[in-house]
């Protein structure tokens, strides 16, 4: 681990190593099961970026890799950092909206507006599109329920790893059963059970798969939470872009 991640650790969990303790997250008596009538969204693909936790390195490039996967699909996109952009009334025209490892509180206060209006836009047929860190923010609440999964750790840190394709999701489909993937590798906490795994990748041991990207329905709408990326350069191999992100984006945006 880096001497800035190290401290980023310290700093956020109080702890060395960035093992994060579990949340423990009662009931949203609040939250609503919206639904809508689904089908194809419009092209138009919103970016967010915003971290207030461990800043990226790979993020510029992570951003700038998605909305040229976006053009190949015909859609528009736009990049913001900007947390006032994610309203009921301006996610409304969107197809998808995808983050890019947005960690800590990305949308503001965990119980404020933005969070559930991102619920609810994907509940109501929108598509998500989480990469690499997206886990390692909040830890209650709508944000968290989207993502579906709370970081924990990565032991080993960047290291290379054996992956392993499962089922048979179109952003796993054009990948080897199995392959080397050099990337950092996330434990998770609170990993909801209706997620479906569609890549897990060897942990530190050797032994265990370790769950790695995932998705779900939700609601009228789509999640899909992949975790690599940790990189810039993870996002000029074809297996990422082509393989992996294009397909899930393609499939978030219900096309």
């Amino acid at each position: 681990m880096t001497l800035r991640a190290a401290v980023w650790c310290v700093l956020a969990f109080g702890v060395a190593g960035c093992e994060r303790p579990r949340p423990e997250c009662a009931a949203d008596l609040d939250a609503v099961d919206h639904t809508g009538d689904g089908g194809e969204r419009p092209l138009r693909v919103l970016i967010y970026t915003r971290a207030t936790g461990f800043r990226h390195d790979s993020i510029p490039k992570g951003a700038t890799t998605i909305a040229a996967l976006a053009m190949r699909l015909g859609a528009s996109s736009e990049s913001t950092e900007d947390p006032a952009r994610i309203t009921e009334d301006s996610l409304a025209p969107l197809g998808a909206v995808v983050l890019v490892s947005t960690t800590g509180e990305p949308l503001g206060a965990e119980s404020g507006p933005a969070p559930r209006a991102l619920e609810n836009f994907v509940r109501r047929g929108g598509g998500l599109l989480g990469v690499h860190a997206v886990a390692d923010a909040y830890g209650c609440g709508p944000y968290t329920r989207l993502i579906g999964a709370v970081f924990r750790s990565h032991p080993g840190n960047t290291r290379v790893s054996t992956c392993f394709t499962e089922g048979d999701h179109p952003a796993i489909t054009s990948l080897p059963a199995s392959f080397q993937w050099q990337d950092e590798y996330h434990l998770l906490h609170n990993f909801r059970e209706d997620n479906r795994v569609a890549l897990r990748c060897l942990g530190v041991d050797g032994v265990e798969r370790v769950p790695i990207a995932w998705y779900r329905n939700e609601g009228a709408g789509r999640v899909f939470v992949t975790t690599l990326g940790h990189a810039a350069e993870r996002f000029d191999d074809p297996r990422m872009t082509d393989a992996h992100l294009l397909p899930a984006l393609r499939w978030v945006l219900q096309r």
